[in-house]
């Protein structure tokens, strides 16, 4: 009987390792395809768009967490340089 009982608590936690692993493995997947849909939304906003120096930069904080690559974009979208700024973002 006790060992039905351990074989029992054992099958419930492979199972719920399990579970957590693919609630990670999904939660991982949805983070990937924002990183990239923000990505192609701001090299669309660069070529098409007059530029903002605060939206651009704003943007680029949603993507990188690095200060100077963010305030590079920001110094590149001032001076209106967008081929630099694609070659910049495309970088990431």
């Amino acid at each position: 009987m006790k060992n039905n009982l351990n074989r029992g608590i054992l099958l419930v936690a492979v199972v719920a390792v399990i579970a957590w692993m693919i609630m990670k493995f999904m939660e991982g997947r949805r983070l990937r395809e924002k990183y990239e849909m923000s990505k192609e939304d701001l090299i669309k906003y660069v070529k098409e768009e007059e530029l903002n120096p605060i939206e651009v930069m704003s943007r680029f904080m949603e993507l990188s967490d690095d200060e100077d690559f963010t305030q590079k974009a920001y110094d590149l979208a001032k001076a209106g340089a967008r081929e630099e700024l694609v070659s910049l973002l495309e970088s990431l």
